[in-house]
């Protein structure tokens, strides 16, 4: 049980809106978001809006919400989900600025935690095990853990067996 995955909404977004208009810069961002895919542009707009202080209020609760997942995560090898909460669609169906705000919203809604709580991850894809589209088995282990996630992956690997070459 992770309450705290509620706070994705209210945290994340206006967050990684704030630093990517940070590592852009604004008077770039600014001349140049015509040149960016819409649905991005459309979000990181949100850091244009966040004041100063709501930004450190932001980055204080992200300090405390990695920090209660480390201490939730103790004696735990890793957090195992699904990588998506969906199967891929096609692209073509994503053809407006709603409609890919809408899969952006859905397609990292079970990456995004991991992005939150401050968390490493691996996602190995399992699409041979039944699926015709692309699924991946998603192992997350608080920073600092990556040899832990790597581990879990591989012996996942070493069971199931490797992921076949993509057919490009």
């Amino acid at each position: 049980d992770v309450p705290e995955v509620a706070e994705l909404s209210t945290l994340f977004a206006p967050l990684s809106a704030c630093e990517l208009i940070a590592v852009l810069g604004r008077e770039r961002f600014l001349a140049e978001r015509d040149k960016m895919d819409p649905v991005v542009a459309g979000r990181a707009a949100l850091g244009l809006e966040t004041t100063a202080d709501t930004y450190i209020r932001l980055l204080w609760r992200h300090r405390d919400l990695c920090r209660i997942m480390d201490e939730r995560m103790d004696g735990l090898d890793g957090w195992i989900t699904p990588t998506r909460s969906t199967i891929a669609l096609p692209v073509t169906d994503y053809d407006t600025s709603e409609a890919g705000i809408k899969r952006a919203s859905k397609t990292g809604l079970n990456t995004r935690p991991g992005n939150l709580f401050g968390f490493c991850g691996t996602s190995t894809p399992i699409h041979a095990l039944g699926s015709d589209l692309p699924v991946g088995f998603q192992v997350m282990c608080p920073a600092g853990a990556e040899e832990r996630a790597l581990s879990i992956a591989r012996t996942f690997e070493e069971i199931v067996g490797a992921p076949p070459m993509p057919d490009v």
